[in-house]
């Protein structure tokens, strides 16, 4: 790949020849699991996506359905609860 910069005057001279990788979509993480409960708090905890696609995983996010029951008012209403690089959570 040749690459050079420009501007109002015109063209700068090209670079040498570079290679250029980009980096891949990463893995998935784990299916979320219950580590314990109680009657006012769940714990849960994932595996980490093995494959970071070339570039470090920076943060895992969380969502949680909020809404119980069934029908289509009750279905993917889908709420950010974690953000961030642990692999567990509790609520």
């Amino acid at each position: 790949m040749l690459i050079y910069a420009s501007n109002k005057a015109g063209n700068g001279e090209n670079s040498t020849i570079i290679s250029c990788y980009t980096a891949t979509l990463p893995g998935v993480p784990g299916k979320p699991k219950m580590v314990t409960s109680s009657a006012t708090s769940i714990e849960l905890k994932w595996d980490p996506a093995y494959d970071d696609g070339g570039s470090p995983i920076e943060e895992y996010q969380l969502y949680m359905d909020e809404v119980e029951g069934l029908g289509a008012p009750n279905v993917e209403d889908w709420v950010l609860k974690f953000a961030g690089k642990a692999l567990t959570y509790t609520v």
